[in-house]
């Protein structure tokens, strides 16, 4: 059953299957969103620090090397 947020209704008898689905319903979609998190986070772990030193003014290849790290950071945002 997917959450259905109206109910239960205002002033209805408690009926224990009907609030069992909605929280079970809750916690199927608290557990994928989890589940995305969880990808996200390996996604990021994977992308190794630049540990450069940007000078002043940056160089083309500084500048494309930033360019290069969130093109890989934005990628793996998107994944998800």
């Amino acid at each position: 059953m997917a959450f259905d947020p109206t109910k239960p209704v205002a002033g209805a008898e408690i009926d224990a299957n009907e609030l069992r689905d909605q929280l079970n319903a809750l916690k199927a979609l608290y557990d994928a969103q989890q589940a995305k998190w969880d990808t996200l986070a390996t996604q990021l772990a994977d992308i190794t620090p630049l540990n450069i030193m940007v000078s002043d003014p940056p160089t083309t290849n500084e500048v494309q090397s930033l360019v290069y790290q969130m093109d890989a950071i934005l990628a793996a945002i998107k994944s998800v």
